[in-house]
This record gives C-alpha cells, sequence and structure tokens, in this order.
C-alpha cells in the first residue's frame, strides 16, 4: 500500500449514456478502491475534486463517458472519484490507525494541494512500482489536465512516477517527438535512472562517462541499435511536474539534444531525479538503429 496506504468496495452509482452496453463505475471509497483494483490486478485512477458533484466532478465524468478515454480505461483501470478531504489511511507508523486528508498524504504531495488525477500502479506487474503512486496530473493551473492529456497519460509505459512523467512530458510537447513513441528497454530503464540520480547527487548536469556507459550499453543492447544520450536540468525549485516539461523544453532549445528527442528509436528510456539543491536532473537513453544514425 502506497506508503502505509491500506485497502477493501463500494461504488456510487454509475453513469452511462444511452446505448452503452459497460457502464464504467467509479468508487466513492478510497480504501474499497484500492482493494478493488489490487484484487483485479488493475491500475487504480483516483479523480480527485473539491466537490464530487461540482464542475471539475462533471467535466471529469464527461471525459470518462468519451468513447475513446473508455476504451483506454475498461478493463485496465479501477476508478475512484473522491474529494480533496477524503480520508485516507496516515502514511507513517505513527499514523499507522488514523486516517489524513486525501491531499495531505505525503505519497500525492506532487500535486502540491491540487484537484488532479492520482494513479496507483497494483497490477503487480513490476515489483519496483507495484503500490506506487506512478503518475499524477493537476486539473488547474499552468499545467494541467486536458480529455487529450488524459489519454496520452492512460497509454504510458509500465514505469516509475518519474519515468513516466518525464517520458509524458516528451509524448505531449507541441512539436509532436516520437523517440518515447516506441518501447521502453529495462537495461535503458535502469541507465537513465542511474545517470539522473548521479547527476543529482554531484548537483551536476552533464554526460560524466559516457564512454564508458556507451560501452557498456552497446555491448547488451539486441540488434544493430546504438545509445544515445540526452540530459537537462530544471530551474531550481520547480515542482516536478514543472520540471518535466522543463526538461524537454531545454532539449528543444538545442539542435542536437532535440534531433535525438525528436527522432525515431528502436528503444527509449526517460527519468529523473531531484538533487538536494531543489534541481531536478533529466535523462533519456534512446537506442537508434546504426542506418538512421545522423
Amino acid at each position: 500500500m502506497v506508503s502505509g496506504l491500506p485497502i477493501a468496495l463500494s461504488m456510487v452509482v454509475a453513469w452511462t449514456a444511452v446505448g452503452e452496453a459497460v457502464p464504467l463505475s467509479h468508487h466513492d471509497d478510497y480504501i474499497h478502491a484500492y482493494e478493488a483494483a489490487d484484487a483485479a490486478n488493475r491500475m487504480l485512477l483516483i479523480a480527485c475534486v473539491p466537490d464530487t458533484h461540482g464542475p471539475l466532478a462533471r467535466r471529469w465524468k464527461k471525459w470518462v463517458r468519451s468513447p475513446k478515454v473508455r476504451s483506454a480505461l475498461q478493463g485496465r483501470y479501477e476508478l475512484a472519484l473522491l474529494s480533496t478531504t477524503a480520508p485516507v489511511p496516515g502514511g507513517a507508523e505513527e499514523w499507522e490507525n488514523e486516517s489524513v486528508p486525501l491531499l495531505e498524504h505525503p505519497g500525492f504531495a506532487h500535486l502540491h494541494g491540487e484537484p488532479g488525477i492520482i494513479i496507483i500502479d497494483l497490477t503487480k506487474r513490476n515489483p519496483k512500482t507495484y503500490d506506487k503512486v506512478v503518475f499524477l496530473y493537476p486539473f488547474r493551473g499552468r499545467y494541467h489536465l486536458t480529455r487529450k492529456l488524459l489519454l496520452e497519460a492512460l497509454d504510458l509505459p509500465t514505469g516509475t512516477l518519474t519515468q513516466r512523467m518525464l517520458t509524458f512530458a516528451v509524448r505531449v510537447h507541441e512539436d509532436d517527438p516520437v523517440s518515447a513513441d516506441s518501447r521502453t528497454l529495462p537495461l535503458l530503464a535502469d541507465a537513465a535512472e542511474s545517470h539522473s540520480q548521479y547527476q543529482a547527487d554531484i548537483r551536476r548536469q552533464g554526460h560524466h562517462h559516457w564512454e564508458r556507459r556507451f560501452q557498456e550499453l552497446l555491448s547488451e543492447l539486441p540488434g544493430d541499435a546504438l545509445p544515445y544520450e540526452v540530459c537537462a536540468e530544471s530551474w531550481p525549485g520547480e515542482t516536478l511536474i514543472e520540471a518535466a516539461h522543463e526538461c524537454v523544453h531545454s532539449w528543444r532549445q538545442s539542435s542536437g539534444h532535440w534531433s535525438r528527442v525528436a527522432a525515431r528509436t528502436h528503444y527509449f528510456a526517460y527519468d529523473m531525479k531531484r538533487g538536494d539543491n531543489g534541481i531536478w536532473y533529466g535523462t533519456g537513453i534512446l537506442a537508434i538503429g546504426r542506418e538512421e544514425d545522423f
């Protein structure tokens, strides 16, 4: 359970347009929603709104009724519609038997108190991400969710929160880069995570020790793929969501970096880590075919 969040089943009455054969229902209780998602081996998608009968909730319901969103959700996601103050189990040992308002739980801190969506991976496909928050995005603000962005979020590959957030930022960039449209590879995901953490640890962006890492990756990549690396950093004090978009913006300003981020790949991985200086450091490891190199 996410930082001590437990689990359990209850549903609000589903809404459905005339002619829809299989309605999508929302749980109205966190514990029940968690238990149902865990039992069904699904992602748990929480829409967190100020008022479950208010404007944001109505907008959310309209999105969920749309055919494309329904198709992306069905069979893969368990849904919950909860208020920002809905009780959830505390996220620390001393709070084990206590509840806290949803947006005050430390596991959801990257929403910074704003209503939005939260996705928790309960699919058991990846021990590294099971029971973890793997995506969140606000309904309001400079970067805010739309139905189009929701569809992108629902189709992200398996990965950690930071991996999926930076992948999402690449995929939704207005200039439509395609490096993140191919397959992820654990080899590259581990490399992107490791180098992002290294940059964060030393608090300095760069392709440190790339010659050695290039040879290691080259020896393990399938086929004739060549590894390439792009790095970026955020402004100090940016949130995770802001920093992800800022890293992609930085790559867009560099023709060399953007030529890799924008190009088709055989495999890809993106990740980002925050240094104790308040700066996020992003890394993309991209495998491009030799015949496509330029």
